[in-house]
């Protein structure tokens, strides 16, 4: 938060009636992806007006996308070899550098390459 403070993503000044914070900003962006809740609900639950929710989700959002580059880093080099010998050692998959958890998406799978969809839910 202290790295959004100081960017150029949250403003020194404020045209809205009250200061909103790079603490509110984060608070209200994670809300809003987290949950399902309309933009409407989200002003109204961290009282704030519909259109300032909706520039702080645009302020941390443009920062987050500013920073990327430092916190997602595909591995390189050795790392390679390590990690994908980490998933084959314990799931017996190959050519694995990475996983994201996240949603459980059901599809069909295609006829060719069917084993490269594997279901861990």
């Amino acid at each position: 938060m202290s790295t959004l403070e100081h960017s150029k993503y949250l403003p020194t000044h404020s045209h809205e009636r009250e200061k909103i914070g790079a603490r509110k900003d984060f608070l209200i962006t994670l809300w809003y992806l987290s949950n399902e809740e309309s933009f409407r609900q989200v002003s109204d639950r961290f009282n704030v007006t519909y259109s300032s929710a909706h520039r702080c989700l645009k302020r941390v959002l443009d920062f987050l996308i500013s920073i990327k580059s430092q916190i997602i880093k595909w591995p390189t080099g050795n790392n390679v070899k390590r990690i994908n010998n980490g998933f084959k050692g314990k799931k017996g998959i190959n050519n694995i550098i990475g996983v994201i958890d996240g949603s459980h998406i059901e599809i069909n799978k295609p006829k060719e390459d069917q084993d490269a969809y594997i279901n861990r839910k």
